[in-house]
């Protein structure tokens, strides 16, 4: 009898586990996923907030815009690393249940040392990067880019 109960405990804590981990999202680099979710008033907010605010990202983690608007939208950083080459562009992302309705980008070490660079900020622990929409004038937002 004692045997069953644990095993039925042991069942229901991973069942739990599982039902609370299932929102979880991983990247295609794996590891967990910051959703920034497009609206149809053309702000960008964090899966989970009521409104748009800068979102902090920790160097080595994935960024998915998710467009939930019917237009097409971009995430392009106001930082060019040359001329015409932004730090980092999401390019379309597609109207919401189309094909390619979100885009992801990992900011890696690479992408902070170009950043750091560019702010002549070679010793931050954090960096401030804004982003705006190549289709939509005054549709912008920013992520605070921290090192771990």
């Amino acid at each position: 009898m004692r045997v069953l109960s644990l095993t039925m405990a042991f069942a229901w804590l991973a069942l739990t586990a599982v039902s609370q981990g299932g929102d979880k999202k991983e990247g295609s680099k794996g590891g967990k996923v910051i959703v920034i979710k497009i609206n149809k008033d053309r702000q960008y907010i964090e899966e989970g907030a009521k409104s748009q605010k800068p979102v902090i990202v920790k160097v080595g983690q994935t960024v998915r815009w998710q467009n939930d608007d019917s237009v097409k939208h971009t995430a392009t950083s106001d930082l060019e690393v040359k001329t015409d080459e932004p730090l980092f562009d999401t390019g379309d992302i597609a109207a919401k249940g189309k094909k390619k309705d979100h885009m992801e980008i990992t900011f890696d070490k690479e992408k902070w040392d170009a950043a750091a660079k560019l702010l002549k900020m070679p010793n931050a622990k954090e960096l401030r990067l804004t982003y705006y929409c190549g289709h939509h004038e005054g549709q912008k937002s920013e992520i605070i880019l921290k090192l771990k």
